[in-house]
């Protein structure tokens, strides 16, 4: 179960680069604007704009205003003159760690990891009067890491062992595509090598740790290999306005995460079993982050090639090769946000609000080989609750993983084959906990905490006891050298 567990530990890289492709971390709910282009520059795109004024409705409080774009920094006028003619450097520095303090099978364990994420994008009208055209590039470097290899499967539950990193290669490419924007931002089409993430199943939690899941990032579901993970996609944007978007979009589900670095050129195959997969994906956004009360909603239906070998209909693992199989598997992924109330009455400037959401990932396969069945995540949080803290948010989650009838008896299976009683391995699992956005110039800071309910020993099914509910803990520090030294604009 060691290749399993290692698979699905590299999820939670989402979490830290996740929390650099939100606008002043999840002021606004899509990676991708108004005219359906995304930003997945990793560096930059984390405070590339400021919380923007409300569109001028009959409920808005005041006209709208944009805060000036300025640099700041040693560099500074050589990062406005590159930006000047197209091209964007970004740099940042992720610290990431996570303990269990009293949840999982060996409990007061904890993991770390830094990353340095840097890359460029080229505006390819400035660069060649190619108009419309961009080019991404972007890669990750792991130069530390603490106890990646084992953490996961002490802490062995769905929400708190399931999301630690794994990534044994220290350099990955995470996005080299060409994005063409045609008919005034109406069809926007790009291709490359990328993340499906960057796109798909957006976060709308107050943290993205708050809502990565196992069932987009899993073979098993819409194959969505976890960031870093790059492989070839391509994808077609229709701008129905300003706020809707259809999406549909193929792309190659990686077998061979976590040891891939995203230059590889040929099929990979694990256990015989697990092959490279084709996904397949309609998707239709709607978001207005610029109203009074944004509000945002995403709808996706998938149909994952991948080859379902249902190793744990009879608890033996991967062992059941030959029993069950078939090929591919469908699901949906719901979510929505909305802001319900705004303490400062829809003024311009850093929103103070209250705001809900709710997200879904539903498989419709009861024999997928990512073990759950249904996913699903909601809360709350705060935007601008202390006048002298405009910028940070405060959120409190709930989340239910349900699991597949397969896993649980594969679970109960292999418990007794460890010398174990067999326990009843509840069939749902529950988290509860609060999330903090914690705003610095230049400094993100991402703390969490999940208290369990009904653990589970998802991450490693060969143990002999019985898992332990209890707290899980984690934060993530994230610095935008760029803007530091002045290569992009600054925060605020």
């Amino acid at each position: 179960m060691m290749t399993r567990s290692t698979f699905q530990r590299a999820s939670a890289l989402a979490l830290c680069l996740g929390l650099l492709s939100m606008p002043l971390v999840a002021q606004s709910q899509s990676k991708a604007d108004s005219t359906g282009s995304t930003n997945g520059n990793a560096a930059s795109s984390a405070t590339a704009q400021l919380p923007s004024a409300p569109e001028p409705t009959k409920d808005t409080a005041m006209p709208p205003s944009l805060p000036p774009v300025h640099y700041e920094g040693p560099l500074a006028p050589a990062g406005k003159s590159l930006n000047s003619v197209g091209i964007s450097p970004s740099i940042a520095f992720i610290q990431f760690w996570l303990a269990n303090p009293s949840v999982g099978e060996v409990t007061g364990q904890e993991q770390g990891m830094s990353l340095i994420a840097y890359g460029v994008d080229l505006d390819m009208k400035k660069l060649s009067s190619i108009p419309g055209a961009t080019i991404h590039f972007q890669e990750l470097n792991v130069p530390l890491v603490h106890n990646t290899g084992t953490w996961g499967m002490d802490a062995a539950d769905v929400y708190v062992g399931q999301p630690g990193p794994y990534i044994p290669d220290e350099d990955h490419l995470t996005r080299f595509t060409w994005e063409q924007h045609l008919d005034k931002d109406r069809f926007v089409f790009e291709f490359g090598k990328s993340n499906a993430g960057d796109y798909f199943a957006i976060p709308v939690c107050n943290t993205n740790y708050g809502c990565q899941s196992l069932m987009t990032q899993y073979d098993g579901g819409m194959g969505e290999d976890p960031t870093p993970y790059a492989n070839f996609l391509g994808r077609i944007a229709y701008n129905i306005n300003r706020k809707a978007t259809l999406n549909i979009a193929e792309y190659r589900s990686t077998a061979q995460f976590p040891w891939t670095d995203g230059w590889e050129w040929h099929k990979t195959t694990i256990h015989g079993v697990r092959s490279d997969s084709n996904v397949y994906l309609a998707d239709f956004i709607y978001n207005s982050p610029q109203a009074k009360y944004p509000k945002s909603y995403e709808a996706i239906y998938f149909h994952n090639t991948a080859m379902q070998a249902a190793e744990f209909s009879s608890g033996s693992g991967y062992a059941n090769t030959g029993a069950d199989v078939h090929h591919g598997t469908n699901g949906m992924f719901a979510s929505t946000r909305q802001t319900l109330y705004r303490f400062d009455d829809g003024r311009p400037g850093p929103p103070r609000a209250l705001t809900a959401f709710a997200q879904l990932n539903e498989s419709f396969d009861s024999k997928n080989v990512s073990g759950l069945q249904t996913d699903f995540k909601t809360g709350a949080f705060v935007q601008g609750l202390l006048k002298s803290r405009p910028m940070d948010s405060y959120g409190f989650n709930v989340w239910w993983a349900g699991l597949t009838n397969n896993e649980q008896n594969f679970l109960k299976t292999e418990n007794l084959a460890a010398g174990g009683s067999g326990y009843n391995i509840g069939k749902n699992e529950i988290a509860i906990g609060p999330d903090a956005n914690i705003i610095f110039k230049n400094v993100i800071v991402s703390p969490f905490a999940l208290r369990t309910f009904n653990a589970n020993s998802m991450m490693n099914p060969l143990f002999a006891g019985k898992i332990q509910n209890g707290w899980g803990v984690g934060a993530t520090v994230v610095v935008l050298i760029d803007k530091v030294f002045g290569l992009g604009p600054a925060m605020f």
